[in-house]
């Protein structure tokens, strides 16, 4: 039996982390052009280079435009798009948690995750959440709409999986325009993913 005190308290402190990387463009004083380059015209069509993460066991493949931070505190790896100077970018987070609880099932992590969502987020809109298969394993999948702490909109696509002893989660996400710009690279980098 999961005690569901405990399950709240490790959802609620590893959601914190992985909503505000997806909002830290639209709540932080980053430079609009963090990269330097250019935007893309076409981001779904962007060269791309792929990116392995041997420590944590996985890889998958990214637009060559998107910077790469793998310093972000408490994640594997955090990706910003690239944007015209008059644009807020997109950002993409990869996390690997190892479970408290190694029986934990994916159906218990997911309801308790939406569960705290949901109280964390009282703005929360949910557009869609389904099981789904990500990364040739049973996974989840969640689009929804929040408010960042300075009142701008964001939407988000998260999707994770349990692997081993471990949750492993992809998230997308950014201001409704970055977001739709992106959303098709967004999608093909999260459907890239895969386990060594």
């Amino acid at each position: 039996m999961i005690d569901a005190g405990r399950l709240t308290k490790i959802i609620r402190s590893r959601w914190y982390i992985i909503v505000l990387a997806i909002v830290m463009p639209l709540i932080s004083n980053l430079p609009k052009n963090i990269s330097g380059g250019t935007a893309v015209t076409n981001p779904s069509s962007a060269q791309l280079l792929s990116y392995q993460n041997k420590a944590d066991g996985y890889t998958f493949s990214y637009p060559a435009s998107w910077d790469k931070r793998e310093e972000a505190p408490q994640t594997s790896v955090f990706f910003l798009t690239s944007a015209h100077a008059s644009e807020i970018p997109a950002s993409l987070i990869v996390l690997k948690i190892k479970l408290d609880d190694p029986a934990m099932s994916l159906d218990a992590f997911s309801d308790g995750t939406l569960r705290q969502l949901k109280q964390d987020f009282p703005d929360l809109t949910v557009i869609t959440t389904e099981k789904t298969q990500w990364a040739g394993q049973k996974g989840y999948r969640i689009v929804f709409n929040s408010t960042s702490p300075n009142k701008n909109l964001v939407k988000t696509v998260q999707v994770w999986t349990i692997h081993g002893k471990n949750v492993y989660i992809m998230g997308f996400g950014g201001s409704p325009e970055s977001y739709e710009k992106y959303q098709t690279a967004g999608e093909k980098v999260m459907a890239s993913f895969r386990f060594l």
